[in-house]
């Protein structure tokens, strides 16, 4: 039986949890015992993928540094800890640690390049899953996060060679060896590049397999639509982000049936914005049934709604606000089954956008091509057949 360590030190939500989860529950299968050292306790205590497992906290930076939207990896980096040698020599420091304490066979790590560099350290095997945006080409310097816009390519080898500066200094200081090119941190036993190229936040890519979205997140129920006539509308977008009564209000306004599905919405928006034909809520629904009924949904770009839509042949009205959603909205965008928003004068024009999507039909035509395309991808198979390649590394 080998021990596997399972880490995840950057970005929000549970999506990371769920790529680890769906490993996770092949490998506990198999025999193997597993730990976690996360970067959110509470939200992975709470996960009912990884209900009885071992936490573990991850060392983060807890004040991730405010510096404008980052134009690629290198700057990304600089957000949270790699701007100052000390703090990421001790971050580092904190990674090594937690390894040879854990002491494990193998490190399989979904967004978290300070650990796969404690880890080259300790000379542990290592391994990595996620999206395109965890694991960018490898190529020097790494393209820019933000290809709708011109962007001065000597600004992003400027910050790649800083970065990397700063890198091999923490890592000499702890008597490592240096690395020639960013993209080295990420290097790694095993890549499981788990999305479709439709979907990878920095384009098509030739030279790497996809392995398709993976996912064991709980099913939810049948999506209950209220009564009405006309396409039926599905929204998914947090209560927290910006522009959420804005999307209520013209949501309110059209004439069709539709569910808005708000993580964090309270009673009183709840009670505000649920009418007859306009259903407000924080149950979870299947996106299967969603996707098997709705005309379109409105989303905040989040892969894993994306992918779950557009493989039920759905497409998608995307309101991005962070730079990983607006790097895969925009990709998305390109392959012609979803639609961005436009911000006028401040606010979105969700209507506009939906609109115009339905008038045109061939967003849903390409939708549903999409996932005839990769239908007979099945995300569980997938899961087992990683876990194998997992095994192989370690034997």
């Amino acid at each position: 039986m080998s021990r596997i360590l399972f880490a995840w030190e950057l970005g929000g939500g549970t999506g990371h949890l769920h790529h680890l989860a769906a490993i996770a529950q092949v490998l506990e299968r198999r025999g193997h015992e597993l730990l976690f050292a996360v970067r959110d306790l509470a939200t992975a205590s709470r996960f009912q993928g990884l209900a009885g497992s071992t936490l573990l906290q991850a060392p983060v930076l807890m004040r991730e540094a405010k510096l404008p939207p980052s134009l690629n990896y290198a700057e990304l980096l600089n957000r949270v800890g790699y701007l100052d040698v000390k703090i990421l020599g001790g971050l580092i420091g904190a990674w090594r640690q937690l390894i040879r304490l854990v002491d494990p066979d193998l490190v399989l790590v979904d967004h978290s390049p300070t650990a796969l560099i404690g880890a080259r350290l300790e000379d542990v095997p290592r391994a990595s899953i996620g999206t395109g945006f965890m694991m960018p080409p490898r190529i020097s310097p790494m393209p820019t996060m933000q290809p709708w816009r011109s962007v001065d390519p000597a600004r992003l080898a400027r910050a790649e060679s800083d970065v990397l500066a700063r890198i091999n200094a923490a890592v000499a200081g702890q008597g490592g060896r240096a690395y020639s090119a960013l993209f080295e941190i990420l290097d790694v036993q095993g890549r499981f590049l788990t999305t479709f190229p439709e979907f990878d936040h920095y384009g098509p890519r030739a030279e790497e397999e996809y392995l398709g979205a993976i996912d064991v997140s709980a099913s939810g129920k049948p999506v209950e639509w209220p009564v009405g006539e006309g396409p039926r509308l599905f929204a998914y977008y947090h209560a927290g982000y910006p522009h959420f009564v804005d999307m209520l209000d013209q949501f309110a306004q059209l004439p069709w049936p539709a569910v808005v599905v708000a993580p964090g919405a309270s009673r009183a928006q709840i009670a505000r914005f649920s009418t007859g034909r306009l259903r407000l809520t924080t149950e979870q629904y299947d996106l299967r049934s969603v996707a098997a009924s709705a005309a379109l949904a409105v989303c905040h770009a989040g892969h894993g709604t994306m992918v779950g839509l557009v493989r039920g042949g759905c497409p998608i009205v995307m309101l991005p606000v962070m730079i990983e959603q607006a790097q895969c909205a925009f990709r998305v965008s390109q392959s012609g089954v979803g639609l961005s928003v436009k911000i006028e004068n401040g606010k979105p024009d969700v209507v506009g956008a939906i609109r115009r999507m339905l008038d045109d039909g061939a967003y849903g035509v390409r939708a549903k091509s999409l996932a005839q395309r990769y239908a007979a991808i099945d995300p569980v198979v997938q899961a087992e057949r990683i876990a194998r390649m997992c095994e192989e590394i370690i034997t």
